[in-house]
């Protein structure tokens, strides 16, 4: 004996079966969600180091490519006949890009004085100063192409100590103020 079953019913049996599997998942879904875990915490990745240092950090794309230039510059390297680049260290801050350049005097370079102090006057080593900031300047440019020179500050060095700050297109060393 054969049936047969009206299109328009079986249509509402599919659709009820639908709505019932919706309302079940659903309702699992809930229960499971309702459920404390049971699992404890991860463990701290770094034992050695209080809570907060295992704590995520995405770095911002500042962060990143002020870590690049950073690592890229950790070495020596030659700017010009006066001074090598012994570092430098790049750091964003909310209103400006901070740049820490510590220079190394080559042997043509005579007017080092402990200190960050000079052995001639400021007329005759800032030209020198200027010209190794702006190349490092030049290097960072390439991290940081679309920046702006009033948004970055470049505290500069000799050998470690403090001899100036590069800031809105004018350098200011520290032997000007004194």
């Amino acid at each position: 004996m054969t049936r047969q079953v009206p299109t328009w019913l079986a249509l509402v049996a599919c659709t009820g079966s639908l709505v019932l599997g919706a309302v079940a998942f659903t309702g699992r879904g809930a229960q499971a969600q309702d459920k404390k875990p049971t699992a404890e915490p991860p463990a701290k990745e770094y034992t050695y180091l209080p809570e907060g240092y295992s704590e995520v950090h995405f770095p911002s794309r500042a962060e990143w490519q002020a870590l690049q230039f950073t690592a890229i510059c950790a070495g020596g390297s030659g700017l010009t006949d006066y001074f090598s680049r012994k570092q430098a260290v790049c750091k964003p801050f909310p209103g400006h890009l901070d740049l820490y350049v510590d220079l190394l005097p080559r042997p043509l370079w005579k007017h080092s004085l402990p200190g960050g102090k000079f052995s001639a006057p400021v007329a005759q080593v800032k030209p020198a100063i200027l010209e190794a900031t702006k190349i490092s300047l030049g290097d960072l440019r390439g991290f940081f192409p679309e920046i702006k020179e009033n948004d970055i500050r470049v505290r500069i060095a000799i050998e470690g100590d403090s001899v100036g700050v590069f800031e809105k297109g004018k350098l200011t060393l520290n032997a000007e103020k004194q």
